[in-house]
């Protein structure tokens, strides 16, 4: 089945029919995994020879890199709900 994009505006939409306009926001949860990766990343970050400021723009990277790929993630989950809502009933 070939999941359609879905504009950021429909999403929008769909968020003040449910919620009846008010913001919503969602936490986030992040397994074991992402922890125990997190701390092995910055303990090989803490052993490489980078300036304090080197050190925290690595970080804001990261953390920027995170952000996108949570972000990416929710919104396919969000197509994917939007497109099997719409087949559920169908044989």
């Amino acid at each position: 089945m070939d999941i359609p994009e879905i504009k950021r505006e429909d999403l929008v939409k769909i968020r003040d029919a449910i919620t009846g306009g008010e913001e919503v926001s969602i936490r986030i949860r992040r397994p074991e995994e992402f922890i125990i990766t997190a701390k092995a990343v910055s303990e090989f970050l803490h052993d490489l020879p980078l300036t304090h400021e080197q050190n925290d723009r690595m970080i804001e990277l990261m953390l920027e890199h995170v952000h996108a790929a949570e972000s990416s993630g929710f919104h396919d989950g969000v197509r994917y709900g939007i497109v099997i809502g719409q087949h559920w009933d169908e044989p």
